[in-house]
């Protein structure tokens, strides 16, 4: 793999850094981004035969800041399933793409295959995270397929069931007291003193996984882009991901536009919707309520002003959903067959309220992800 793809530039300051340095962000304490998959090197990775054989999200190596997919450490997986979320008959049904069903039950896995895999190669032995749950439960999956020492910060608030999986892949959980900002506090103090800090919201390596979330959407479809694609959203990183994605199939005249991106959040934590509504060019301070969907509860995510910018690009917008409607959305979908946690619910209840609204055009060109499984949720209420 030629290293011009994994070139990493400072947002802020603009400085290009060494890509074999295992760094996390530019010493200006900016976030560090690779350079986009040239669109000759897209194309070529599109249509080559060997890429087509091979199964999941490494089939599209070439765009991926992995060397040597010989020495790939993973599972197999990616290409995850995209289905109607129901039959013909009853009418128009958007598609649900089930990233639920990834080795550690969450899209996290996209990010975290990619990245462990490249710090592994850049010779890191030790990272921290912090997390909610799902991608510290992804990440530490990754570590322990890599040989990579892994801790855990995590809010104690999170859900039992995603705690036990961070635990029982032999990491070291790290329960924070206080609210989710306290756990990203308690994990860059453990990385200044000398871990790396594997943050899966600002590292870059974590990113280029989640691009794969468009190729395949793309691929599925028969080589077109949907119209319109619903996100549950928190930190931002696979609305962020689908994004680059799409914008490189864009440049290398795959498609003939942007499909518009669409951010759901609960009312108890809705910063995204709020900005895209007033029309702000940065997220507002908002006071977080308690929710069941914790996946989402993210008040001041790092990459706020890119995540407003996807949207806006896209011509797409934000919807707040009522907290109330989240687990009644999440019943839907299991009628349905689709077991979900509540996280992946907002973008469900988000769906239902666009479509609504008439603010989806049509249904049937829609993808809805599905992010996380019903399994991680604890706290379900019984009949």
């Amino acid at each position: 793999m030629e290293e011009r793809q994994l070139w990493l530039v400072c947002r802020d300051c603009g400085w290009t850094h060494d890509p074999k340095a295992p760094v996390w962000r530019c010493e200006c304490g900016g976030l560090l981004d690779l350079t986009p998959s040239p669109p000759a090197v897209l194309r070529e990775a599109m249509i080559a035969p060997a890429a087509r054989l091979r199964p999941g999200l490494w089939r599209y190596h070439a765009l991926l800041p992995v060397a040597r997919i010989d020495e790939v450490r993973a599972y197999g997986e990616g290409l995850t399933p995209l289905v109607r979320a129901w039959p013909d008959a009853r009418g128009p049904a958007p598609f649900l793409k089930l990233d639920y069903l990834f080795p550690s039950g969450s899209f996290k896995d996209r990010g975290s295959a990619v990245m462990v895999n490249r710090l592994r190669e850049l010779g890191v032995t030790e990272l921290v995270e912090d997390s909610s749950g799902n991608a510290g439960a992804s990440i530490a999956t990754y570590s322990a397929r890599n040989g990579i020492r892994c801790v855990i910060f995590a809010p104690a608030g999170a859900s039992r069931g995603k705690l036990a999986q961070i635990a029982q892949t032999g990491a070291r959980l790290v329960v924070v007291p206080g609210p989710r900002e306290q756990a990203t506090e308690a994990a860059e103090e453990a990385a200044r003193a000398g871990a790396y800090y594997a943050g899966h919201n600002r590292n870059p390596f974590f990113l280029a996984g989640l691009k794969t979330w468009a190729y395949e959407v793309f691929e599925q479809l028969g080589g077109k882009a949907p119209a319109d694609c619903v996100f549950p959203v928190g930190g931002g990183s696979l609305l962020i991901g689908a994004h680059r994605g799409f914008k490189e199939l864009l440049s290398a005249g795959f498609i003939e536009c942007l499909p518009r991106l669409w951010a759901a959040q609960t009312d108890s934590c809705d910063p995204v919707a709020r900005a895209i509504t007033e029309g702000l060019d940065d997220l507002p301070p908002v006071a977080k309520r308690p929710t069941v969907a914790e996946g989402i509860a993210l008040v001041r995510p790092p990459r706020g002003k890119e995540i407003l910018a996807a949207i806006r690009e896209s011509g797409g917008g934000a919807v707040t959903v009522p907290e109330g409607h989240v687990l009644p959305a999440a019943g839907e979908l299991a009628r349905l067959g689709f077991f979900a946690e509540p996280t992946s619910a907002a973008a469900w209840a988000g769906f239902r309220r666009l479509a609504a609204e008439g603010r989806i055009a049509d249904p049937a060109e829609t993808v809805v992800t599905l992010t996380g499984s019903g399994l991680k949720f604890s706290d379900w209420p019984l009949p």
